[in-house]
């Protein structure tokens, strides 16, 4: 049966809004906003994965067979688009390519089965840190950076498979009557060597830069940061673990600073290069060296190390502070 007739006039369809030059303008500024964003935004799913990939195809180099292990850890200065001078302007650019081939050889001199690193971008900069490698002969088969929105993050490099990547850049802790969040937490990795488990944490503390008189150069800050990471590493792993953290602490290796890690209970590993100086960072405007950057093992862990840690000073141009490296040696784990 039809529809009964009606006598409502169909109106006719409304006609597209006319497409003037202001409105072309905002849709072509919309496009390229969603485009940057699109290209650079970063990965913040937890889920997905994207912090860290995984190369079981690639054939790796096993220092676990041996059980002798090389970790080093550097502030790489900036592997990402960050403000720097170019051709006499300040600008938002890449590390230039001149820093990323320093950087490249002295890794590959320093020849490391672990690294661990601070101020590297996002899981895409990592992919082109470790391709590069890849070509000079230096294959780390497991990556991983921490996911959270930040130009500086924590990243490991490593030739030995994790049993897991341990991210925890979601520190929050209170503060002189507020909450804050650590500005990158920590990035680790679980190991098992020769039966032995064992981790390796990186850190970077709050640098003292940009601090007011009254900040006391950020320290109360960075003392309060590294007792929060210390409970956040406890309470993914447990106590009385084989730990090793390293990184920049943006200030020299004192007992006050040890005292926040009380459950971890970490101590200090020596550290010199060649010439026996112990310093990791050049301060060229004060003409000042700085141990900034070191190696802080657990109780438990100091039995592996095999001697002090070394600073490798071969290759210039790569970075404003040095990278560490340390042995350690699970073939002389104790025997009951």
């Amino acid at each position: 049966m039809r529809n009964p007739p009606t006598n409502r006039r169909l109106r006719p369809p409304k006609r597209a809004p006319k497409l003037t030059p202001k409105r072309a303008l905002q849709a072509a500024v919309l496009l390229a906003l969603w485009t940057l964003w699109s290209l650079f935004a970063p990965d913040t799913d937890t889920r997905s994965g994207k912090s860290a990939e995984v190369f079981d195809d690639i054939p790796a180099k096993e220092s676990a067979e041996s059980g002798k292990v090389r970790i080093c850890t550097w502030n790489v200065r900036n592997y990402s688009v960050a403000g720097r001078r170019v051709d006499g302007k300040y600008i938002q650019a890449p590390k230039p390519e001149a820093e990323k081939a320093a950087l490249r050889r002295a890794l590959v001199a320093i020849n490391a089965d672990v690294v661990l690193i601070d101020e590297m971008g996002d899981i895409e900069f990592l992919k082109e840190l470790r391709n590069d490698l890849a070509k000079d002969g230096l294959v780390y088969n497991y990556i991983s950076t921490t996911r959270y929105d930040s130009s500086s993050r924590l990243a490991i490099l490593s030739r030995i498979k994790p049993e897991r990547f341990v991210d925890c850049c979601d520190i929050k802790f209170p503060f002189r009557g507020d909450n804050r969040y650590s500005p990158r937490g920590t990035l680790g990795a679980s190991f098992e060597t020769l039966g032995t488990k064992w981790h390796a944490f990186a850190v970077h503390l709050k640098s003292p830069q940009g601090a007011r008189k009254s900040d006391e150069n950020f320290m109360p800050f960075r003392f309060a940061e590294l007792r929060a990471i210390d409970a956040r590493i406890v309470s993914e792993i447990g106590k009385r673990q084989n730990v090793i953290m390293a990184g920049d602490f943006n200030q020299e290796p004192s007992q006050a600073l040890l005292r926040n890690l009380k459950n971890l209970k970490l101590g200090l590993l020596e550290q010199s290069d060649s010439a026996g100086m112990p310093h990791t960072y050049i301060w060229t405007k004060k003409n000042a060296a700085f141990r900034y950057d070191f190696f802080l093992v657990s109780p438990q862990m100091a039995e592996f190390v095999a001697g002090k840690a070394g600073i490798f000073r071969g290759i210039d141009g790569a970075s404003d502070h040095y990278p560490v490296y340390v042995d350690l040696d699970f073939s002389k784990a104790k025997t009951n």
